[in-house]
């Protein structure tokens, strides 16, 4: 076996080391984030010591749950000043976060007790909504629940809220048919197992004009496995013949809820999932594969095989 240079590490060691996901890396480096190298006999990523130092950075500001706007004015700029005013900002957006949260437990818990309160009288729901709360104001449900908040409130909870309480906006997307050769892999970084020896395959057969890359789970995956199932297709002609490295595998087509990756792809597959959930017209179609879509990045900057990831979820009418 070829021993690996002392100045780089395989991204399967540094997905071990820092129980990260291939995933994760290669969306951080599509950001811009981190950088890779290839190596040319494997072709899978490589990292420098250096880069090595700057992930073990990103993995800990991304654990603390700073956006990747906030790690990268960081990680662009680590010096201890710049790091302590952009965390400093952090806290000071959760602490407005926390005063908005103790603001609605408060509501929450007067709401509950004038509810409590009306079940054990003889009032309607109906008439409920109009009843007295019990307090030195003598406000009924309906003038409490449209009770403002303070101006500071409705400022900091606009500044805050504007994008965690937008529902998830999809799109909606007909795929055909669609004729495939198929590779799955299994272990801490399937997605290049599977898809490279795909990749290299149709650039070969010179069928990467217009072939279609897809990936999907064959495994449940949740945050920190070490080890999940994840496979790679690419669409091929009608008459081309595979090779037996590689499975056909047909996609149905039909509907789907499309959402482009904005974020690491396990929380972008969650908003997804509940927005579908959520939508009073489509709901998920559990006999179909959810996809996800590589697209080939055509920036000049980008490294060799970088791809932006458009989620697809099957859907059917409800």
């Amino acid at each position: 076996m070829r021993s690996e240079t002392p100045h780089t590490l395989p991204i399967q060691n540094i997905v071990a080391e820092l129980q990260l996901t291939s995933r994760a890396l290669r969306h951080w480096e599509s950001k811009g984030l981190i950088t890779s190298e290839r190596d040319p006999e494997s072709g899978w990523r490589c990292y420098t010591t250096s880069m090595v130092t700057r992930i073990r950075l990103i993995a800990i500001l991304r654990r603390l749950n700073l956006p990747l706007a906030d790690v990268e004015r960081i990680t662009n700029n680590p010096t201890p000043a710049n790091a302590a005013d952009v965390i400093g900002r952090h806290i000071e957006t959760l602490n407005a976060e926390l005063e908005q949260q103790q603001y609605r437990l408060q509501l929450l818990k007067r709401v509950l007790q004038h509810i409590n309160q009306a079940a054990q009288s003889t009032f309607s729901a109906a008439a409920a909504a109009d009843r007295p709360v019990h307090s030195k104001s003598g406000e009924t449900l309906f003038q409490l629940l449209n009770t403002p908040v303070s101006s500071q409130e409705e400022k900091e909870d606009s500044r805050m809220h504007t994008q965690t309480d937008k529902p998830t906006a999809f799109r909606i997307v007909n795929l055909p048919p669609m004729r495939t050769a198929a590779h799955e892999a299994r272990g801490s970084n399937p997605e290049d197992q599977a898809l490279n020896p795909l990749l290299a395959w149709v650039e070969e057969q010179k069928l990467m004009g217009t072939a279609r890359i897809f990936g999907y789970n064959t495994t449940a995956y949740e945050p920190g496995d070490a080890e999940y199932g994840w496979g790679a297709c690419i669409t091929i002609p009608d008459d081309v013949k595979l090779p037996s490295a590689f499975q056909e595998k047909f996609l149905p087509g039909g509907t789907y809820a499309a959402l482009d990756s904005s974020h690491e792809i396990y929380d972008s597959w969650q908003a997804l999932s509940g927005a579908i959930e959520t939508n009073n017209v489509w709901r998920l179609d559990q006999q179909r594969l959810c996809l996800e879509e590589h697209i080939p990045s055509a920036d000049p900057d980008a490294t060799v095989g970088s791809f932006y990831l458009n989620l697809l979820a099957p859907i059917s009418k409800r």
